[in-house]
């Protein structure tokens, strides 16, 4: 794509600071993510129900999976031949213990104990079911969409003449944030573009995308708008990422209630 890598003085404070806010929201077992619009919403409001108690002790994965099915009366799919390539068979041992949790957050977390060094285990939606696959095989429940992001150009605009105005250049100033030279030279509609397509590159599941190696992801340009091809689990990240980036990044004080309770195994007398 011929994306610039070359870090960006204020880009790269915004980027870590919503790359940070991002990653914080995806680790298991906290992680409780929303999905876009116009998705999936039939899954989607699935994933929101609460189950009173999520409880594996040495559970086979194929059963533990059967279990949550029950309990929640969600079309479960398992993709088994892409994740018994990546040596996660159907007698995986699982051992979880979660409490007033989420579908979603139940997924997460037995799809996070499922994964392996070298393998990640994932869920996504697709129509009114929820599908469990590898990471290659999320390549086969990729769609497009199209995201509108001038305003976040429009704010990195504001954001570069602010700065020079506050910090007048030396005589022989560096670049500016993409590539830009300040506020006689704010960043660019491509530059903006390519700035967030590497940055969603870097932080939202990395080995996805083409660019990168991977066999599903990919992301185009077109002033102002990026057409993305992925499954849904990364448009929601992605939706979410942009919404960060679009607001005031505000620590909001976590209810203990909207976290899952994980307690160890523990046998019955």
């Amino acid at each position: 794509m011929g994306t610039n890598r070359t870090p960006r003085k204020l880009l790269g404070i915004a980027v870590a600071v919503v790359a940070a806010a991002l990653v914080a929201s995806v680790i298991w077992p906290t992680r409780q993510r929303q999905g876009p619009s116009g998705g999936h919403p039939q899954a989607e409001a699935k994933l929101a129900m609460v189950l009173p108690e999520v409880r594996f002790e040495n559970t086979p994965l194929r059963d533990a999976i059967d279990r949550l099915r029950g309990q929640s009366g969600v079309n479960l799919v398992v993709e088994w031949p892409p994740l018994e390539e990546e040596e996660v068979g159907p007698d995986l041992p699982i051992d979880l213990h979660l409490r007033n949790v989420t579908l979603d957050s139940a997924l997460s977390a037995l799809t996070a104990y499922a994964s392996s060094r070298y393998a990640t285990i994932d869920y996504t939606a697709s129509g009114d079911a929820i599908v469990i696959t590898s990471s290659d095989g999320m390549a086969s429940h990729v769609y497009a969409r199209l995201y509108d992001v001038r305003d976040i150009h429009n704010d990195c605009v504001e954001v570069a003449r602010r700065a020079a105005a506050a910090h007048p250049p030396p005589p022989e100033p560096p670049p500016g944030i993409f590539g830009g030279g300040g506020a006689d030279h704010p960043p660019t509609l491509q530059e903006t573009d390519e700035e967030l397509v590497w940055t969603i590159m870097s932080t939202i599941d990395p080995d996805i995308w083409r660019d990168n190696g991977g066999s599903g992801g990919q992301i185009h340009t077109m002033s102002g708008r990026i057409l993305v091809v992925a499954a849904w689990c990364q448009h929601r990240q992605i939706e979410e990422l942009l919404n960060q980036m679009r607001s005031p990044v505000v620590p909001r004080p976590q209810l203990a209630s909207s976290r899952p309770t994980i307690l160890p195994p523990v046998s019955d007398p």
